[in-house]
């Protein structure tokens, strides 16, 4: 799923501004994002994002009232004060660091670190929000992928606001492919 240098460009172009802000939301991306920006004749930046969760948060520092250069300091300000979490199921049984892992498990991945496996969803979000969250975040946010049903995020939704009384949990349907999960916390 990683695009082509050829086809961030092809998407730079196609915006209707001179104005670009790429946000590769995976470090196997950057350096096609970097090389893409280098062959437009606009004006490119690549804000390095390593996850859809600190793109999400990139976004939402954008601001219409603010020039430009303004908006990729608060962009690259923003990625920072988040925590991404992802989780996923694992296609076959390996071993991972410390973690071993069998066909059909979760894997609760932290800031592109993978921290635990577990038989079930539930386990593997807690343990991996267990790692996230800590006396200075507020937000949790939620992004359930496109197998997750609503009753069963729904019922994590529930035992996330349990777990975490203190902080303030977010869902929005991510309906992303492969990741039953995508996580920040903030």
């Amino acid at each position: 799923m990683n695009p082509s240098t050829a086809s961030i460009v092809e998407a730079i172009e196609a915006a209707p501004t001179d104005l670009v802000v790429v946000l590769p939301d995976n470090k196997n991306i950057i350096m096609a994002a970097r090389q893409a920006a280098t062959l437009s004749e606009k004006d490119v930046q690549v804000v390095e994002t390593t996850s859809v969760p600190q793109g999400i948060a990139a976004l939402l520092a954008l601001s219409q009232d603010q020039e430009f250069a303004d908006n990729i300091r608060a962009m690259n300000a923003a990625l920072h004060g988040v925590r991404s979490g992802e989780v996923t199921r694992a296609v076959r049984d390996l071993r991972l660091g410390d973690v071993d892992i069998r066909a059909g498990n979760y894997m609760a991945i932290v800031d592109g670190d993978l921290v635990a496996a577990a038989g079930a969803i539930e386990e593997a979000v807690t343990r991996a929000l267990s790692m996230m969250t800590g006396p200075d975040s507020a937000l949790i946010a939620l992004y359930p992928g496109r197998d997750v049903d609503d009753a069963s995020a729904s019922s994590l939704t529930a035992a996330v606001r349990e777990a975490w009384p203190d902080h303030e949990v977010e869902v929005v349907r991510g309906n992303q492919p492969y990741y039953e999960y995508f996580i920040s916390v903030e």
